[in-house]
C-alpha cells in the first residue's frame, strides 16, 4: 500500500512533507506484457454480445449449414418480432432472439423495411407453415424503406 504524506499549513496553503511517493520498487503495481494480454482476453470474454463481433453461424444451437436468401425483412410488435419473408421459397424466416447484425440495429423500427440478401443459419429444421428460426450472419445489397416511402 501506499504511504500517506503528512500535512501542515502554512499562510493558508497546504504543503507536502518529504519526496513525492512512488509505487513500491518490488514489482508490485506494474504489470507485465503476458499479463495484460491475459486481462484483455478476460475482459474481452466478459463483454455483452453486442459489444463484441458480431458471428452468429459459430453458435453451438446451428442445426444445419448457412444459406443465402434473397428477401423482405419487417420488424412486428408481435412475436416474432423480426421476420423474413423469402421470395423464392415463398416462406418465413423468424430471428432467433430478435439478434441482428451490428449494420441492421440502426433500422430497428415497426415502419421499416429492408430487401436484400440475408446469409442465414438455422437453428431447427424447416417445417411446412411455420416459420423457421434463424440467425443473419451477414446481408448485402439492402434497399431500406420507411412506412412513408412505401407506396
Amino acid at each position: 500500500m501506499f504511504a500517506v504524506r503528512p500535512e501542515i499549513e502554512i499562510s493558508g496553503m497546504p504543503r507536502h512533507l518529504g519526496p513525492p511517493l512512488t509505487p513500491p520498487a518490488c514489482g508490485r503495481g506494474t504489470l507485465t506484457f503476458k499479463q495484460i494480454q491475459i486481462l484483455s482476453f478476460l475482459i474481452l470474454g466478459f463483454l455483452p454480445q453486442s459489444v463484441q463481433a458480431y458471428e452468429c453461424k459459430v453458435n453451438q444451437a446451428i442445426a444445419g449449414s448457412c444459406f443465402e436468401s434473397y428477401g423482405r425483412l419487417r420488424f412486428y410488435r408481435d412475436a416474432p418480432h423480426i421476420r423474413i419473408w423469402v421470395y423464392k421459397d415463398k416462406r418465413m424466416l423468424s430471428i432467433y432472439q430478435d439478434q441482428l447484425p451490428p449494420d441492421l440495429e440502426s433500422y430497428i423500427a415497426p415502419a421499416t423495411e429492408i430487401t436484400g440478401n440475408f446469409l442465414t443459419c438455422p437453428f431447427a429444421p424447416e417445417h411446412p407453415h411455420a416459420p423457421q428460426q434463424v440467425c443473419i450472419q451477414s446481408t448485402s445489397h439492402l434497399d431500406i424503406h420507411h412506412k412513408d416511402d412505401l407506396p
